[in-house]
This record gives C-alpha cells, structure tokens and sequence, in this order.
C-alpha cells in the first residue's frame, strides 16, 4: 500500500482533523443564534484540550519510527503484535491510548462528546440543521472517526504490513495490484475491530459534560503524553547505545 509519503506526511491529517473542527466551530457560529454560537464555542474549546496530547503522542510514535514518513512508521513495524509500535514499549502503549482518547475529545465523539450535546444546547452546532444537512453533518463526524481509526493503526497497530507471511507470499506470486489490495483489507480490518472497541466502550460509559471532558485533556491526557513522549525518547537512546 502507497500513500502520500512526503517526509512529516503523519502530520497531514493531523492538520486536517484540526480544520475539520474548525469548520464545526464556523458551522455553529454561522447560524446567528444562541445555541450555535455557544456551540461552537464548546467545539472550539474541546478541540484545542484534544490537540496538544494527540500532538505529542503522533511524536511518541515518530521516535520509534526514526521519522514522520507513512513507509517510516510500516517500516518500523511487522506482521506480529509484539513488533507493532503500541506494544513495543510501555511508554508507546501510554502514547496509544492517549492518542485514540485524544482524537475522541478532538473530534467530539462518544463518550467525550460533550461539546455536540444537543439537549443542554438545545440543539448547540446542529440546532438548525435538517434533513440532507444534518445527514451530511454526522456523515462527516462519522468519517472524522474513521480516518482518525486509520491513522491510529497506521501509527501504532502495524499499519499495513500482513501476517503469515502473506507479505512476501503475494509480491512475488502475484502483481503489486494484488498486493496493494491485500495491503487495504488487512489495515481496513484492524480499524474496523478497533472502531468496535471504541464503540463498545463508548457504550458502557457516560457522556462526559464538556468541561469534564476539557479537564480530563488538560489535567490527564496531556500529562500522561509528555511522560510517555519523555519515556519513549529515553527508552529509544538508551537502546542506541
């Protein structure tokens, strides 16, 4: 599997999540009531505690790496759980958890949606969509979701890399088509078991109320980034020598 591999390519989506919800942000403001203007606040605020932990815990997993290339972090790792980067080190599997939670505050998605509460907002970003619209608007956070799962796994879960090696079994049996292919399935499956997981969790575990979420990104989740951020730089110069 290729994707765009410039050399800080981890860093692309990143950004793209942040303009994501920023275009949330503009969507409650646009609307010229109080709900949405208070929503959008809400988005604004929850974004900005999610941002800086994912931050550090995309650096985390660049030390291990050695870079911020997609080939550099599927390089890093193999087929095998125990060579994946979460569980390389207890540091990287810190900077794991930190960095799924982190994109749930930053995306706003259960159980840490408490900037896109509708009841105590009376509808707070949404409030006056409808229809094909509103469709559109959760269509949206839905791919949010998705596209963080993916990178998560790009990061931390092995990326594309196949196991029983079924890697070195299709490339020289087959064309690269076929190997790219594979390559796809075998990412799209690991993000959708741990999309399920997140769900689930998502399921047995309260909303959280917008300032708890804050709180818990800036007094929980940042802390716990910069140790293992610390943690793994230490863990990787003390392997170099």
């Amino acid at each position: 599997m290729r994707l765009g591999d410039p050399a800080m390519s981890a860093f692309i989506p990143f950004w793209a999540m942040l303009v994501l919800a920023l275009g949330t942000m503009l969507l409650g403001f646009s609307q010229g009531s109080v709900p949405g203007w208070f929503g959008g606040i809400r988005v604004a605020a929850q974004a900005l505690s999610g941002a800086l932990p994912a931050m550090v815990a995309l650096l985390t997993a660049g030390v291990f790496a050695g870079g911020f290339r997609w080939s550099a972090f599927a390089g890093a790792q193999s087929a095998s759980p125990l060579h994946w980067t979460a569980f390389s080190n207890p540091f990287q599997f810190v900077a794991f958890i930190v960095f799924v939670i982190s994109g749930l505050v930053l995306l706003g998605i259960a159980p840490m949606d408490g900037a896109h509460a509708a009841p105590d907002l009376h509808g707070g970003v949404s409030s006056h969509l409808y229809g094909r619209r509103l469709s559109l608007f959760r269509l949206g956070r839905f791919y949010g979701f998705f596209f963080w799962s993916v990178i998560a796994v790009v990061l931390f879960l092995g990326a594309w890399r196949l196991p029983f090696g079924l890697q070195e079994a299709l490339g020289d049996s087959f064309s690269s088509g076929v190997l790219q292919l594979a390559e796809m399935a075998w990412l799209l499956s690991k993000t959708y078991v741990l999309m399920l997981v997140v769900v689930w969790i998502a399921r047995v575990n309260p909303r959280s109320r917008v300032d708890q979420v804050t709180d818990f990104s800036w007094k929980v989740l940042s802390p716990f980034s910069l140790f293992a951020l610390i943690g793994a730089s230490i863990w990787a110069g003390w392997g170099a020598f």
